[in-house]
């Protein structure tokens, strides 16, 4: 569901697909979540073009574990639109319901 979430808004796709760079759209993530969501932190961590990954951290934000798996979707998605590669792979380092102090989202491409 999370990998679909970006694909049903016109506004997202057009953006992301044509008019901004990995490292604008990384930079504007916190203010666009603090526009639609009024709980947790969004916190873009690192943006490594080099060695090809980025680090997403959701902090403040403990609900049911199941929303790791949507988050982990839907922030794979938005990298592959702003980002030019086929293949990607996210993993969840650390998460909210194992003891950490935030989730952190990895999302790797080749």
């Amino acid at each position: 569901m999370g990998n679909s979430a970006p694909k049903y808004s016109f506004i997202v796709r057009l953006l992301m697909k044509f008019f901004l760079s990995p490292k604008r759209s990384f930079q504007e993530g916190p203010n666009y979540w603090k526009k639609h969501y009024d709980f947790g932190i969004l916190d873009t961590h690192e943006l490594n073009e080099k060695e090809k990954y980025l680090t997403i951290r959701l902090k403040e934000y403990k609900f049911h574990p199941i929303i790791c798996i949507y988050f982990q979707g839907y922030f794979q998605r938005i990298a592959q639109y702003v980002i030019k590669s086929q293949r990607f792979f996210t993993e969840e380092t650390k998460c909210m319901h194992r003891g950490d102090p935030y989730h952190e989202f990895v999302v790797h491409w080749q």
